[in-house]
């Protein structure tokens, strides 16, 4: 997954979170496993940093077009939804 590149605000703190969009389905079906997130050891505000975040599709059907990686800050304030359709079962 290629790195991203976003603008620091006024915040130190980027929440990542897997949301799938649409209906719920089984939870074996619907499984992600966090390889890992790179993120810098510091930052400042206005700072534009990159990172990397790499996870696995542990369920048994391949993510469609509703499946995201998002990226918050610490208040929860959206930055950027990564798509992750088409990644088959075990697939990185």
């Amino acid at each position: 997954m290629p790195g991203l590149k976003r603008r620091f605000g006024r915040t130190f703190l980027i929440v990542i979170a897997l949301f799938v969009l649409g209906p719920r389905l089984h939870a074996a079906r619907n499984a992600v496993t966090w390889n890992f997130v790179n993120l810098p050891a510091t930052g400042r505000i206005g700072q534009t940093i990159q990172f990397a975040a790499s996870v696995t599709n542990a369920g048994d059907v391949r993510w469609g077009g509703s499946y995201f990686l998002e990226v918050r800050d610490q208040d929860g304030a959206h930055l950027s939804y990564l798509p992750l359709e088409g990644v088959a079962p075990r697939e990185i």
